[in-house]
């Protein structure tokens, strides 16, 4: 059974929901405890994912909206921490020309066996749809083994097509400008760049007042 949703009740989203609730309901109860026991006692209690998933699973070969399936799918990967289910390749693979691939494209690094940026690079360079073939590139130069004149070159390629899509309340595209300011500007051996502020003393200074010296900078932050 699905845990919390009786059988004929379930529904991926009813699914998805209980289960975050049940685990934020034992957050709660694990900040609140007071000793070590009790915490540990609580986490005992934790929910089992494989579960849900288990019960996700055949819903999500019946259902005919790509959006919730492949947002189940994206939800199954991120809970799989002992590796994705096999049938959720076979389920990403009938849906890959899909418009709604961007979350699954993001997520495709989590997956250690390597089949998610197989589907990557079939997105990168079949989808019928711009902003994936987009999205696909923007991940594709996160690969830190791939050679700065290729991440170059997909970053171009991501910004020029990926347009305004978002995933969880951000744009890609956003992403995709800083990576491109980084590698442009903040590779090893170029001049950094100008930094103005004042010192202890309120004293104005520029980092270019330093240049051909030895500088140690220190960012840091106080929450």
């Amino acid at each position: 059974g699905a845990g919390w949703v009786g059988a004929e009740e379930a529904t991926l989203e009813r699914l998805q929901k209980s289960y975050d609730e049940a685990m934020q309901a034992l957050g709660e109860k694990y900040q609140a405890a007071k000793t070590p026991e009790e915490k540990k006692e609580i986490l005992a209690k934790r929910p089992d994912a494989g579960e849900t998933v288990k019960a996700m699973l055949p819903l999500m070969e019946k259902e005919g909206d790509a959006s919730k399936v492949l947002e189940a799918a994206g939800w199954v990967i991120a809970q799989s921490r002992q590796g994705i289910p096999e049938e959720v390749y076979g389920i990403i693979e009938k849906h890959k020309g899909s418009k709604e691939m961007v979350g699954i494209l993001l997520m495709a690094s989590y997956d250690r066996s390597g089949k998610l940026m197989e589907t990557l690079e079939w997105a990168r360079e079949n989808s019928e749809h711009k902003e994936v073939q987009g999205v696909a590139a923007y991940v594709k130069s996160q690969d830190r083994s791939l050679p700065d004149d290729e991440k170059l070159a997909e970053l171009k390629f991501a910004l020029a097509n990926i347009g305004d899509v978002e995933f969880r309340g951000q744009k890609i595209a956003e992403r995709a400008k800083g990576s491109l300011y980084e590698l442009e500007n903040l590779r090893v051996g170029q001049v950094a760049g100008e930094i103005e502020g004042e010192d202890q003393e309120g004293v104005p200074f520029k980092l270019s007042d330093y240049r051909g010296k030895v500088v140690v900078l220190d960012f840091w932050g106080d929450w």
